[in-house]
This record gives structure tokens, sequence and C-alpha cells, in this order.
């Protein structure tokens, strides 16, 4: 496996994700600085390193979750065998999101200080190279089932949208509220309950087409991932609740005031 990653490292084909995602950790910063001193703001150095990670993140995820619905819609023309079956767009999505990973991790420990976190930085490892790398482009089994994974990147912009009006102290607007409920509704839709009944349909069906190291890989991380989901709704939902209990509260106030 390492000496796939090598030789595939040293060829032409990265060279394009390694541009698009250079350019993205260069560009989007400048543009920030330009677009809060157009409105006459202040952007720390921290906080510029931040919103800049979190834009990124919001840009993969939308790219990803939109050629991977394509792909699953489109199963029927290239996914013969649903466990074994590839496609040049799953291997090019399954690279994608890989040098995604790789950049990110990078990103976020070049700037510890203000980004690192070791449980990201362990996702984005162990799913990024068990899954994606091993099973995914090395074994190549399973695109079908990892595009389905892929598709719990549609809740990330809206957890990154929550963070920017947090950031810009807008807690109180429409679009914070407006922006909760539409994340919480793919939590439970998407995470909760869509993807894992289709994956666990697929793995019943397919399982013993891959070998015992994908079969673990599988086995040990999808418990783990569908409970996280759990929780992590849990904490939506009620986060929701919160600030609408707040926001009446605030609202209750200003009316007795008047």
């Amino acid at each position: 496996m390492f000496s796939y990653i090598l030789n595939y490292l040293i060829s032409v084909e990265p060279l394009g994700f390694i541009l698009f995602y250079s350019s993205l950790y260069l560009w989007i910063p400048s543009l920030l600085q330009t677009i809060f001193n157009n409105n006459e703001k202040q952007l720390s150095y921290s906080s510029k390193i931040e919103w800049t990670n979190k834009i990124v993140a919001t840009i993969s995820s939308i790219i990803s979750f939109t050629l991977s619905c394509y792909c699953i819609y489109n199963k029927e023309s290239w996914a013969i065998n649903e466990m074994t079956s590839t496609c040049a767009l799953s291997d090019f999505i399954l690279k994608y999101i890989s040098f995604y990973f790789l950049f990110d991790a990078l990103h976020s420990t070049i700037y510890y200080k203000q980004l690192f976190d070791m449980s990201i930085i362990i996702h984005h490892l162990v799913v990024g190279i068990l899954s994606y790398v091993y099973i995914g482009l090395y074994y190549r089994k399973a695109h079908l089932t990892l595009l389905y994974f892929l598709l719990f990147e549609i809740t990330n912009p809206f957890i990154h949208m929550k963070w920017f009006l947090t950031d810009l102290k807008l807690q109180n607007h429409i679009i914070y509220t407006i922006n909760g409920f539409i994340m919480a509704f793919f939590f439970i839709f998407i995470r909760d309950i869509y993807v894992p009944i289709k994956v666990v349909k697929i793995y019943i069906n397919g399982y013993n087409e891959l070998n015992s190291i994908s079969n673990t890989i599988i086995f040990f991380c999808f418990p783990i991932i569908t409970i996280l989901n759990l929780f992590w709704t849990y904490l939506v939902i009620k986060g929701i609740f919160k600030h609408l209990v707040k926001s009446r509260k605030t609202t209750t106030t200003s009316g007795g005031k008047t």
C-alpha cells in the first residue's frame, strides 16, 4: 500500500489536486482581508486562519457531496456489483476527498495554535487512509458504500455557517435559526437514517467479497460513526431548543421594557 501511495504521489495526476487546494489556502485569506476592509471591519490573524480553514472545508464538502450525489444517482450505469464496481468518477471523488483530508491535516498542524484538534487529525488520517485510500483506491472495493458516506458532507456547510454567524455576532438573526433547522434536518435524515440504511443493505449483501482487513475496518468504524452521528444530532437539536428559548426570553424582555 505504501508503494502505491508513493508511486501515485510522484505521478502527474496529483498535481491538479495540489494546485487546487494550494490556491484556495493562498487566495482566500487575501479575499477575506479585502471583504472585511471594505466593510470597515478588522479580521485578526487567528480569525483569518480559522475562516480560511472553514471556507475551504465548506467548498470541499459541497463539491464532494454534489459529485457523490451524481455518481450515486447514475449508479445503474456503473455499479453492476454494489460492493466491487468502480468508475472513473468514483475514483476521482475518493482521490479528491483524500487530498482534502491530507491538506486539512497539514493546515491544522502548521497553524496548530489556532486549529489543532487531535480528534480531527485522527479522523482525517484514519478515515482518509484506512477507508478512502486503502479500501477505495488501493483495494478498489466498496466505492458505492464510500460515496454514501460522503453524503455526510452536506451537513458541514451548515455547521460552518453556524460558526461564521456566531463569529459575526449574528446569533439573533433569522438566518441563524433557519440554518440550525436545516442542519438538524440533514443530520437526522442523511446521517441517522438514509446513509446507515443504504450502507447496511450493501454490506449485508456483499461483505463476503471484501478481505478481512476491509471487513474489520467497516465493522469497527461504522458503529462508532453511527453512535457519534446520533450524539451529534442530539447536540444539534439541544442547541436549537436552547437558542429558541433564549430568543423567546430576549423578545419577552424587550417587549416588557417597551
